[in-house]
């Protein structure tokens, strides 16, 4: 069961009510499988032009979407773009019983994605460690990535 959540709109404060009204936030949930068998949980939220999320740090596709941390960035992302987003092996929703993931991991995971998806080139962004990840996707995909947005970005 997916989350669905009012996402608030900059309506100026002399606009009429009916133009502040807020677009509610859809997301669809759905799990796929990585080339080792790991269950990886996804979402997909809006319309437009792709945009694939490296996942980052600890996530939970739910709670992520309706938190004052991230709830915001997601509303927006989705506001004029597919916005697909996944969680990481042993986080959120997907796979728990896994050993200690590797960066390869995690790049595994989010090819599962955009396997699962069909995605042929879209626009990524990476935050935090997501960066990481994003980097050594787009390495090894090239083609795949039009455009890295990396804010808050650090890799070793």
């Amino acid at each position: 069961m997916g989350l669905e959540f009012v996402r608030e709109d900059a309506g100026g404060a002399g606009a009429p009510p009916a133009a502040r009204r807020p677009a509610p936030f859809r997301q669809h949930l759905a799990h796929c499988r990585t080339t080792d068998g790991v269950r990886i949980a996804h979402a997909v939220a809006g319309h437009g032009p792709a945009l694939v999320k490296a996942s980052n740090g600890l996530s939970h596709l739910d709670l992520d979407a309706a938190s004052a941390v991230w709830g915001h960035t997601i509303a927006e992302l989705s506001s004029d773009h597919m916005l697909v987003r996944h969680d990481r092996r042993g986080c959120g929703l997907s796979a728990w019983d896994v050993t200690a993931p590797t960066l390869a991991d995690w790049v595994t995971d989010l090819e599962a994605v955009v396997e699962a998806h069909g995605l042929e080139r879209f626009a990524m962004p990476g935050i935090s460690d997501g960066a990481a990840v994003a980097l050594a996707f787009a390495a090894r995909h090239p083609q795949r990535v039009s455009r890295l947005v990396l804010p808050g970005a650090w890799v070793r």
